[in-house]
């Protein structure tokens, strides 16, 4: 089992110099490494040199190892939800940490959606697989959800999943029994918000619903971003509102461990230099009250904020079948 090179702090350049010359994990470049330095190439010991990549790679030496997705799943931390996406579990440390904020944020098509639908199917991962066994609520403010589109990506993971190894047959049988279309559908709970109005109408009508729902797993939020900037016009009223929101739906995610996930749009604002510069929404207030910032563009999700990682990226890919 091998550690990706992205986990190494370098410059994004750096990572994919690596990567496209065939050193895609850190033991590709130790085996490469072992052999005479007279073989080196003069661009690794340059980076080599100026990066010191092997000190960096001694300080990883602790760092979990990526590994097939049936068995990361089941050594996944207890305080996580196991998502199928690999590396990005392990920038996330496991998975969506439960009882914080993860947010996703990025410009219109960059796979926002198409993640926090994969996750409301990831969540429902059988016990057998280190899996949370549970229920999902999908709150669309954008109508962006799409039950076709759903459906592709909760299809595609059971596939997935009926063709990897396992520990054994018996283990196969018991995850693939309960893992059907139908089963991994009516788990998913989806409420449509059209204004800030319904939406906070929803947040009072939550606690009677999650004491009703007592093995939700994770609140999506989609776009959590939208109803505020459409229907708050001053700066601190939309401040003061998200701040209540936010505090109050973590506090229901604290008692009834649950993970949340909302998405957030970038909004073009002006720099110092007269440039103008694409920026998350709603502001640094906001922005203090997220665990986890995942920031998508360009086929790749960068972890700009977190509160035990440092930031790195990963790539991924929207198909047919989910997110890979």
């Amino acid at each position: 089992m091998e550690r990706s090179i992205i986990i190494l702090r370098l410059p994004d350049e750096v990572k994919l110099k690596l990567q496209s010359e065939g050193f895609n994990t850190i033991e590709d470049l130790e085996r490469f490494l072992k052999s005479s330095e007279e073989l080196w190439p003069l661009w690794l010991k340059e980076i080599l040199k100026v990066h010191k990549i092997l000190e960096k790679i001694n300080s990883f030496k602790h760092f979990s190892t990526i590994e097939s997705a049936v068995d990361r799943i089941v050594r996944f931390n207890s305080n996580n939800i196991a998502i199928f996406h690999e590396s990005l579990a392990n920038i996330l440390q496991g998975g969506l940490p439960v009882g914080q904020i993860t947010e996703l944020c990025g410009p219109p098509g960059s796979g926002k959606t198409q993640i926090c639908l994969q996750f409301c199917v990831d969540v429902q991962f059988p016990r057998e697989l280190g899996g949370a066994a549970g229920d999902a609520l999908y709150i669309s403010t954008d109508f962006g959800f799409h039950v076709e589109r759903l459906q592709q990506i909760a299809q595609g993971t059971i596939d997935h999943l009926a063709s990897v190894d396992y520990k054994s047959i018996s283990v196969k049988e018991k995850c693939l029994q309960h893992l059907s279309l139908e089963s991994l559908l009516s788990r998913i709970n989806v409420l449509r918000i059209y204004d800030l109005t319904s939406l906070y109408e929803a947040l009072d009508a939550f606690k009677i619903f999650f004491e009703n729902h007592s093995n939700m797993k994770l609140v999506v939020l989609d776009s959590f971003s939208l109803p505020f900037l459409l229907d708050t016009h001053e700066p601190a009223v939309r401040t003061k509102a998200i701040a209540f929101f936010l505090s109050t739906l973590l506090n229901f995610a604290v008692k009834y461990k649950f993970a949340i996930v909302i998405t957030n749009q970038l909004v073009t604002v002006m720099a110092g230099n007269g440039n103008s510069i694409l920026k998350p929404a709603l502001g640094q207030a906001y922005a203090h009250r997220i665990h986890q910032r995942l920031v998508l563009r360009d086929g790749r999700i960068y972890l700009s904020k977190s509160i035990g990682q440092p930031q790195t990226f990963t790539c991924f890919a929207v198909t047919e079948k989910g997110i890979r």
